[in-house]
């Protein structure tokens, strides 16, 4: 299956962090940075020397807290198992399954698939990731945030062990994702950039 199938919920919030991550976040970025006048980072109160407050007006909604993750996590679990299961409704009545294992994998009932091939639904807060073009990016997050510090919501899902499909492919999806122009061309410098997310974990067998 396509990624773009059955994960088009991504961009409904992109606009992933994991319990121990949530944990660990300020331990994550709070020793990152540089010691130039203006430092790309997110630290102090600033991104690419642009406040948290003027970042937030210019791209509002797009900042959550860690509370507010929890919510979205739930709600976009919710909506990926709605999403799966039209998909797989509508893949099986175009395929003939060719066993009854097949057909248990949910290849011709309505299923979000998770009994064939477990997905484990997280969010993560990372300080860097790598573009579609192998360049790392910066993201834009807030952690140190007064009272509560915010991130954006990257939501990300992953294949886990078990389950009754013989072959279970990991899935990604493509998400546009704030991050921090270093080349300091325009004001303010951030742009936004695509990254590969994992997304689901689908039966291939």
């Amino acid at each position: 299956m396509k990624a773009e199938t059955c994960i088009g919920f991504l961009f409904c919030f992109a606009t992933v962090c994991s319990q121990n991550t949530l944990e660990h976040i300020g331990e994550q970025l709070e020793n990152s940075g540089s010691k130039n006048e203006i430092s790309p980072f997110c630290m102090a109160g600033k991104c690419a020397g642009v406040p948290y407050e003027r970042i937030q007006s210019l791209y509002r909604g797009l900042f959550f807290t860690k509370e507010e993750i929890k919510i979205n996590l739930i709600k976009t679990k919710k909506y990926t198992q709605r999403r799966c299961q039209i998909y797989e409704g509508y893949k099986a009545s175009l395929r003939k399954p060719k066993s009854w294992k097949q057909k248990r994998c949910g290849r011709s009932s309505l299923t979000d698939g998770d009994v064939c091939c477990p997905t484990s639904i997280s969010a993560m807060c990372p300080e860097y990731l790598t573009n579609t073009n192998g360049t790392r990016r910066i993201i834009v997050h807030f952690p140190d945030m007064k009272p509560d510090p915010m991130y954006q919501f990257i939501p990300r899902g992953l294949c886990q062990s078990g389950g009754n499909c013989q072959s279970c492919r990991q899935e990604f999806a493509l998400l546009n994702i704030l991050v921090v122009d270093e080349t300091f061309r325009s004001y303010p410098p951030l742009e936004f950039d695509s990254f590969y997310i994992h997304s689901y974990c689908s039966c291939k067998g």
